[in-house]
């Protein structure tokens, strides 16, 4: 599962004008206070859930983004990364609570 939210500004939305774009880091806006915790897990012990083939990739790819320093801002001390069996429950929980 990915969540993904785009957040607009609804004077940009309705507005004709031409705006200018310059270059902005995440990193110098957001601070330090950001947290992220990953999850992908592609093989499940469980035979009732059937195993996923791109769910560790795609983690690895959203890791990759939120802490880049120019898309995400999360400072890399600040995102866990969890992946197949690393992703117990005890691990996640861990996470949250970190």
């Amino acid at each position: 599962m990915l969540l993904a939210v785009l957040l607009t500004s609804p004077a940009l939305a309705q507005s004709d004008k031409a705006i200018a774009i310059s270059p902005v880091r995440a990193s110098d806006h957001v601070g330090e206070s950001r947290y992220a915790l990953i999850v992908g897990i592609d093989d499940y012990a469980d035979d009732r859930i059937p195993d996923l083939s791109l769910c560790e990739t795609d983690a690895k790819a959203v890791h990759a983004v939120l802490t880049d320093p120019n898309a995400g801002g999360v400072h890399p001390q600040n995102a866990t990364l969890l992946l197949g069996e690393q992703a117990s429950a005890r691990a996640i929980k861990r996470g949250l609570n970190d």
